[in-house]
């Protein structure tokens, strides 16, 4: 009987070792999954951070770009507006107009140019030749009518 009681109790005690290692066992694969999870986690982040930092750069990239072509339009214009002055300067002093700025203007638009300078207009054939028309009553300018004394 007492080897039984000894049998079974040592039953028993392997018993709740074997129940501690599987304990054991578990929390340690909590551990490491647990571990795992936060390192993937972390593997996350990480490249969220790594393309955040590449968007930004090319965020940067681009804007630093946009201000060097407004650099180099603003350039451009600068040159325009000089050169478009010198040869404003010199219509003012010459009262010439330089034959390649008549040619972008185109000739008709220069011609009226020169007679706003001269005070001469020159009326086109269509305009001579027509009589003028006396306009219709309802755009006549009205007249004031004077009352009359009747005293």
């Amino acid at each position: 009987m007492r080897h039984e009681y000894v049998k079974k109790q040592q039953q028993e005690l392997e018993s709740r070792k074997i129940e501690e290692s599987l304990k054991q066992m578990d929390k340690q694969d909590n551990v490491a999954r647990i571990f795992k999870q936060q390192e993937y986690q972390k593997a996350q982040l990480m490249a969220k951070i790594q393309m955040d930092n590449e968007r930004g750069k090319a965020v940067q990239i681009q804007k630093q770009e946009l201000l060097e072509q407004r650099k180099v339009i603003q350039k451009q214009m600068l040159a325009e507006k000089e050169v478009l002055m010198s040869k404003f300067e010199s219509i003012q002093r010459t009262g010439k107009i330089p034959d390649d700025l008549m040619e972008k203007l185109g000739h008709d638009r220069v011609q009226s140019l020169k007679n706003n300078e001269t005070g001469t207009s020159q009326k086109s054939d269509k305009e001579k030749s027509s009589p003028q028309k006396p306009l219709p009553k309802s755009q006549e300018k009205p007249t004031k009518v004077k009352p009359q004394n009747t005293d």
